[in-house]
């Protein structure tokens, strides 16, 4: 990089703790939906062909790792998608804190 450079990031606008809040408990609340309908429609699934399930779920998780890429999104759909990744990626920094201990 050339002497006298300069980089340029957007910003982009911050979440306010209420909204943070509503957030995280409607992120909660939508992962207990999704199993829900995961269990109720595991016996579908099985009748017919995959190949819609693989492509969702594909397509939900490109979609997901949008939050890697310089990319400008509004701030509560990137801390859903950053929630989503840990669901998926089962990480629980509860857990993690408890075994530094």
């Amino acid at each position: 990089m050339l002497y006298g450079t300069t980089l340029y990031w957007p910003l982009v606008r911050q979440i306010a703790q209420e909204d943070m809040e509503f957030i995280r408990w409607f992120a909660d609340a939508l992962l207990v939906l999704v199993l829900v309908c995961f269990a109720f429609a595991a016996p579908v699934v099985n009748a017919g062909s995959l190949l819609p399930t693989w492509v969702f779920v594909n397509s939900l998780q490109i979609i997901s790792h949008m939050v890697l890429l310089k990319s400008i999104m509004p701030a509560p759909a990137q801390f859903f998608l950053k929630k989503w990744n840990d669901w998926v990626r089962w990480y629980d920094p509860d857990f993690i804190v408890s075994l530094q201990r």
